[in-house]
């Protein structure tokens, strides 16, 4: 009987045991489980991936150097109409570049408005500005400095094309307006661009000296920000029969700048 009654304490005993160490009953102010979630969240102790944090850091940072950078160009000479007005501008909201070519007088586009299938987000367009025309691109950050793989691209009238701020001549040429009296091209390298408007006039017709006229093969200004510091060149391109002259406007974009924009804009 006491051999019996030994046995059923045991049992009792282990299964009272058994019950308290089940996992329903077990708990524990440091389960791996807590830990993990609790190393993610806050990026220490070896977390395996960025953080929310991290990204918000990251973006603040690419946000306020591109606030801090100079993309507002204007003409240093009052020879062009409303030089006052940028030539060259950056809209920081949507991530395109805005480039203006005054167009006194520019025949079949002075109330032209087109976008390209092609290239979203794109659209060429004249703008009032004081009661002034501009034929005005707006260019995406994502059309700039990148798929430039092509030869060497020339103006209309064979000529290579004006002064260009990069190393190496635009490698494309895209013609903006095929089916327009007055052509747009839109030139592309893998440091700068440059937008060439012909014009319903020839702008270096009426250049003299005392009355003499001079013939000038072009007549290039320089684009600064406030501060003077160089971000592009404006020239005027005479007519050459057959071909019209016109307004060539070149922009040259920082490296470094260009990798923040595409990182800000891009991802």
């Amino acid at each position: 009987m006491n051999r019996k009654l030994f046995s059923r304490i045991l049992l009792a005993s282990s299964l009272t045991f058994l019950i308290q160490c089940s996992p329903g009953s077990f708990k524990s102010e440091n389960s791996p489980t807590s830990s993990s979630n609790n190393s993610s969240s806050t990026g220490g102790g070896g977390g395996s991936g960025t953080t929310t944090d991290d990204l918000a850091a990251r973006r603040k940072t690419l946000e306020n150097a591109i606030t801090a950078a100079s993309m507002t160009g204007y003409s240093l000479t009052g020879a062009i109409p409303s030089s006052t007005v940028p030539y060259i501008d950056f809209d920081r909201a949507n991530g395109n570049f805005v480039i203006r070519i005054p167009m006194t007088s520019f025949g079949s586009l002075t109330s032209i408005d087109m976008t390209f299938p092609e290239y979203p987000g794109m659209r060429l367009y004249i703008d009032y500005v004081s009661s002034m025309p501009y034929t005005t691109l707006i260019i995406p950050v994502k059309y700039v400095l990148r798929n430039v793989t092509e030869v060497p691209a020339k103006l209309p009238n064979g000529n290579a094309v004006p002064l260009f701020p990069a190393g190496e001549a635009p490698s494309r040429a895209i013609l903006l307006t095929p089916n327009k009296e007055r052509k747009v091209y839109l030139y592309l390298s893998a440091e700068a661009f440059g937008l060439f408007a012909e014009t319903s006039f020839n702008p270096l017709a009426s250049f003299s000296v005392s009355g003499i006229p001079i013939q000038l093969n072009d007549l290039i200004f320089t684009i600064t920000d406030k501060n003077k510091l160089p971000l592009g060149y404006l020239t005027l391109v005479g007519e050459r029969a057959p071909f019209k002259g016109g307004f060539f406007i070149s922009h040259k974009i920082d490296p470094k700048l260009g990798k923040i924009l595409d990182e800000y804009y891009l991802n």
